[in-house]
């Protein structure tokens, strides 16, 4: 579309992929714009519908993908409830219309406007974790049905033609005949892998034949393999959830059910629409151009000339020729020879191209047995190999068959142990005789007088011109010059002569960086923009992973070891200078940063570093699967150093260029490495302070909260730390044996010895929100027992001047440090009077603890979930100060911050329920009167009273917040003064709104549509609560809410016993 080709090598979303496909179509015409909108557009209209006026505010906007919540959603149909569901707009939240210029209450609701010929779906498996800040996959069960119906999702069925108001837009270019809204399911793309990576695939129902449509007939499209599919498996195979399988357990001796999420699950979901009987039948007839005809006829003649060829008639036709020569022919040595060279044409430029290689192995054993008959037939086909690679290029390394590229690299290597009597003893002839022991010279006319070694240097050669490092099909090619290799010393010092080994880290540096192969050092800076880069880059670096090359470093492993001679290596100076050379040592770096066989990666270490402890204390780099292998390595050949003493020692420099995987793999090894974990322990000023706090990568804060845990020697609490996804909260009832605890607290009070440098750290222009959350996640677990709340108590002053006014009085609306910090403060004081005590004996900290930033903007769903969570902590520590000192007490409940919290919180219990639960603890706490109470402390909660009634009745709608009324007058209405002062002012008439909305609302819901009265019918006189019928769930609501009304009315002698106002009376 562009004219620019595929790049088959980048990696991209498949909803972000049919985005710029969709976009690229649109582009190149108008013809194909109006036929993918026809297609794939859709139209989505916002509605808000005014209930005190006559007007609606639509606003509509086109789509092309329905975006699918998946996280706590069982189907598609919970998840287009989600879409389209109602919200009320009322109290602190109505909505200013447009037209009338004031606020009113109204109701907001998506719908489908127009829907498309072909509706798309992505269903978002994708999530952010906003502890480890990391991307992750939910593979949670999301089930979604073969025919879709989206007519409870239309704006017709919604809205109703009928009780639309003023302000609906009918415009003509949505207007359209009357279509079906059933569509059937044609297309599936499911993704199997993690956030991180994976692979997709797709199943497409057949649409282009009208039977096979009919009969529900389905493919598998998987990169080039396609083939049928039932679809009676869509289910196991795209709706993710959670697979069972029979796993044997060694100490029960029984088959135990093992349950495991499933990694493959649906992404995105196509479906059509239903067409109507006359468009079934309709012929559809396209314009070919005569280049694409040509282009067809040409193709089709290809496909009956491989067809004729690839015809297993005549590959008999073949066998019979090759396989059955008369041995009464002249001269046999020549005819085995000719028999030979056709075998070998046919299999390897014919046979091995076929789909279907059922007698493979009778073609191979026939060319062995022709090679094992014949010295000059495996001459010829080395030979010929040496003078044109074709062979090698074609079947080695790009034949996608892995069989193929085995056979053949185990053909060549029989034909070259067949070979090997005769010819071994001219592989190094003539260089090296004439060299001596100088391995620098000239290797151009090594190994020339032998097919076998002139074989060899061919594919060498192929490195440096023919094949790319990144290449998929390496490990045949590498296998052959490994087993080579293995045959004996003449191979071996044959490959050395040729400097094979700088050859191959030649060849395997080159793709890394051309014009500059060597590492370079970077600056703490620049460590850390790399590290966010590669984090970023993660996905597209893939295709540098050669996997395939593992066998390279095993073949260079081998021929080190093979160049010692007693204590010393003999190899050239390019070789040794390939392997140790440069900053950093660039390829040994490389490739372990590749993951490239770190077994033998060891091995080549070990060879390097034998009776040459200089090279091993420079060896002892970021290498972290390598260095694993190296710290767990015990006993061997005599002559090797402590590997565990440099690499810890050294440990500090490699942690300068990754500490995020420096951090993880001493996570790993303080478990199970004594000198690792007292190492860890005893430096932790050096690091704890560094990299869990102060270091800007959160990546970087988490793995060193995760190597904190590490140092604790108790598998559970390791575990419940790392399962844990929300903010940690204390690990109570856990068992710790005496030496854990010891450990425990030792890492503990040096966290807490940090709370006076935290302060550093808190300023959100320059570090951000976040950055102190492992800090206090981390010592909110560690909180076991009343000792560890105990040993806080020296450091109290030191998170009070953190909190007060560092993060207590910043307008930031959603600060991850505060919240942290109040869940550890907390936990903390929870049954521990002694830290409660520490706060209400402080006259500062009593005077300015009310004082914290709160914004409550109910709409930002950021913001109330970050309120959930902060808040309970917050009037937690409040409420624990009150139940202890009655002076603060009378102080808290006269602060106007807590006035606002009753006022703008309470009324949203379903939003903040911790919250509001916690400020009507306080509530009673405010309320509460004790016998030696002095007359002013009275006083003061009927003032109290008074304020929160009054602010109560002038800012609460009784139809919205019925529920947050009923649970303040239980509290705060005691006595005739308190009920008189919701008589004047206008409470009576409010708390009548509440009863009458609770038998409306529960009416309406379980009464035949003829019992259903007039809403005008609705009187004080409506309280004998006859003709309806209630649910028993709301009986004590209506009770708690009639008594109300009548102790207001001061008729409380007049209101009728409870036992007659059974549920019997009330379903009459």
């Amino acid at each position: 579309m562009d004219k620019q080709p595929l790049n088959t090598g980048e990696q991209k979303d498949m909803t972000e992929f049919f985005t710029d496909l969709i976009t690229k179509i649109e582009e190149m015409s108008p013809e194909l714009k109006n036929t993918v909108k026809s297609l794939f557009g859709g139209v989505i209209t916002n509605n808000v519908v005014s209930l005190d006026c006559e007007h609606v505010s639509q606003t509509a906007e086109e789509f092309y993908t329905v975006r699918c919540q998946v996280a706590d959603m069982k189907n598609i149909y919970e998840s287009l409830d989600e879409v389209t569901i109602k919200d009320t707009l009322e109290g602190d939240n109505m909505y200013t219309c447009s037209h009338c210029g004031k606020k009113v209450r109204a109701e907001k609701r998506a719908c489908f406007k127009k829907l498309p010929r072909i509706l798309s779906f992505n269903t978002m498996r994708y999530t952010f974790n906003m502890v480890t800040m990391m991307k992750e996959k939910v593979n949670t069960h999301f089930s979604f049905p073969l025919r879709l119906d989206m007519t409870p999702y239309t704006e017709d069925f919604l809205m109703g033609k009928n009780d639309r108001k003023e302000g609906f837009k009918e415009d003509g270019e949505y207007l359209k005949e009357t279509e079906s809204y059933e569509y059937d399911l044609i297309g599936v793309t499911v993704h199997t892998g993690t956030a991180d990576g994976g692979h997709y695939y797709s199943f497409i129902r057949d649409i282009v034949n009208p039977h096979a449509y009919k009969n529900n007939k389905w493919y598998l499209f998987n990169d080039a393999e396609v083939k049928p599919f039932d679809s009676t498996q869509l289910a196991s195979e795209c709706f993710g959830g959670e697979m069972t399988t029979k796993t044997y357990d060694s100490v029960t001796d029984k088959f135990m059910d093992f349950s495991f999420e499933k990694t493959h699950s649906a992404y995105m979901l196509f479906y059509k629409r239903m067409e109507l009987e006359e468009e079934n039948g309709k012929d559809y007839k396209f314009d070919v151009s005569s280049e694409l005809l040509e282009w067809i006829w040409h193709d089709n003649m290809q496909f009956l000339q491989d067809k004729n060829i690839f015809e297993h008639t005549y590959f008999g036709f073949m066998w019979h020729l090759c396989s059955s020569i008369p041995s009464t022919l002249p001269d046999p040595k020549a005819v085995s020879l000719m028999t030979a060279k056709l075998s070998t044409s046919f299999v390897l430029e014919t046979f091995i191209h076929s789909k279907e290689k059922p007698t493979m192995l009778q073609w191979i054993e026939l060319l062995t047995k022709q090679f094992n008959n014949s010295q000059a037939a495996c001459e010829w086909f080395l030979d010929r190999m040496a003078d044109d690679d074709w062979w090698p290029m074609q079947i080695l390394i790009k034949c996608p068959n892995q069989i193929v590229r085995q056979m053949f690299q185990r053909l060549c290597i029989h034909v070259i142990q067949r070979l090997r009597p005769v010819h071994a003893h001219l592989y190094l002839q003539p260089g090296v005789e004439d060299c001596s022991d100088d391995m620098d010279g000239p290797v151009e006319d090594i190994g020339s007088r032998s097919c076998v070694t002139r074989f060899v240097k061919t594919l060498l050669s192929i490195m440096e011109h023919g094949v790319k490092p990144h290449s998929k099909h390496l490990t045949e090619y590498f296998a052959f010059l490994y087993e080579f290799a293995k045959m004996g010393e003449e191979e071996s010092q044959f490959l050395l002569s040729l400097q094979a080994i700088s050859t191959m880290v030649h060849f395997y540096m080159g793709t890394k960086g051309p014009e500059n192969p060597q590492v370079e050092v970077l600056s703490e800076e620049e460590g850390e923009e790399e590290e966010e880069e590669e984090d970023i880059l993660s996905l597209a670096e893939e295709k540098y992973r050669p996997a395939a090359l593992e066998k390279m470093i095993a073949l260079i492993a081998l021929l080190v070891e093979q160049s010692r001679s007693e204590r010393h290596l003999t190899l050239s100076q390019n070789d040794m200078a390939a392997l140790t050379g440069g900053k950093g040592f660039p390829f040994l770096f490389q490739h372990i940063r590749d993951g490239i066989n770190i077994r033998q990666t060891c091995n080549l270490i070990f060879s390097l570093c034998r009776y040459n402890n200089r090279l091993a204390e420079h060896a002892a780099n970021p290498f972290f699967k390598l260095l694993t292998m190296l710290m767990e390595f015990a006993g061997g050949p005599p002559g090797m150093p402590p590997f565990a003493s440099y690499i810890l020692q050294r440990i500090w420099e490699v942690i300068e260029y990754n500490p995020s995987q420096c951090l993880d793999w001493l996570a790993v090894q303080t478990p199970r490495n004594k000198l690792a974990h007292s190492w860890v322990l005893q430096n932790m000023e050096n690091w704890v302070e560094r990299f869990l706090l102060a270091h800007n990568y959160p990546r970087v804060r988490t793995s060193a909260a995760y190597l904190l845990v590490s140092l604790i020697p108790s598998n559970s609490f390791r575990q419940m730390f790392r399962s844990t996804r929300s903010l940690h909260i204390p690990t109570r009832d856990l068992p710790l044996s005496p030496d854990t605890t010891v450990v425990l607290h030792q890492v503990y009070n040096v966290l807490l010895g940090l709370l006076s440098r935290a302060k550093l750290y808190v300023d959100a222009a320059v570090h951000g929100t976040t950055k102190l959350v492992p800090y206090f996640s981390f010592m909110t677990y560690c909180l076991i027992s009343k000792t560890e709340k105990l040993m806080f108590s020296t450091y109290f002053m030191d998170l009070w001047n953190l909190f007060q006014p560092k993060l207590s009085e910043p307008a930031i609306a959603t600060n991850h440090n505060k919240q942290a910090l109040l869940s550890f403060w907390y936990n903390v004081c929870v049954d521990c009077p002694e830290n409660v005590r520490l706060i209400v004996q402080n006259p500062v900290v009593t005077k300015n603890i009310a004082f914290n930033y709160i914004l409550a903007d109910h709409d930002d769903q950021d913001v109330v979930l970050f309120n959930r969570g902060m808040l309970p902590a917050y009037y937690g520590i409040l409420r624990l100060c009150c139940e202890q000192s009655p002076v603060f007490t009378r102080q808290l409940a006269s602060h106007q911050n807590i006035q606002w919290a009753f006022k703008n919180l309470t009324p949203h219990a379903s939003q903040y329920p911790g919250a509001v639960e916690e400020l009507f603890n306080l509530m009673q706490l405010f309320v509460a009167q004790r016998p030696d109470m002095r007359e002013e402390e009275i006083e003061d909660i009927k003032q109290f009273k008074k304020t929160t009634i009054s602010c109560y009745l002038r800012c609460l709608d009784g139809r919205s917040c019925w529920t947050t009324l009923i649970s303040a007058f239980r509290i705060l209405l005691e006595s005739d003064e308190d009920r008189l002062l919701v008589v004047f002012n206008r409470g009576l008439i409010l708390m009548t709104e509440v009863f009458l909305l609770l038998i409306l609302i529960k009416s309406l819901l379980f009464l035949p549509i003829q019992y259903i009265i007039p809403i005008s019918a609705f009187t004080l006189n409506c309280f004998s609560v006859v003709s309806f019928k209630i649910q028993m769930n709301y009986v004590d609501e209506l009770l708690m809410c009639k008594t109300l009304i009548f102790r207001l009315m001061g008729k409380t002698k007049d209101l009728p016993d409870m036992p007659e106002l059974s549920c019997t009376n009330l379903n009459e």
